[in-house]
């Protein structure tokens, strides 16, 4: 299996960002009582895993 170069993992690993903010925002969606607007999600995000 090729070794993957500097770009590719950097690409692999915004891969896995995405997905985990696309699960984390379904969860939301489902579980929360109001809408969250777009913003409040950003928010959420820097306090979460910055």
């Amino acid at each position: 299996m090729p070794r993957l170069s500097a770009r590719g993992k950097e690409l692999c690993d915004l891969r896995r960002i995405v997905e985990k903010r696309s699960i984390a925002g379904a969860t939301r969606d489902l579980l929360s009582d109001h809408d969250a607007s777009e913003e409040e999600l950003d928010e959420y995000w820097q306090l979460e895993y910055e």
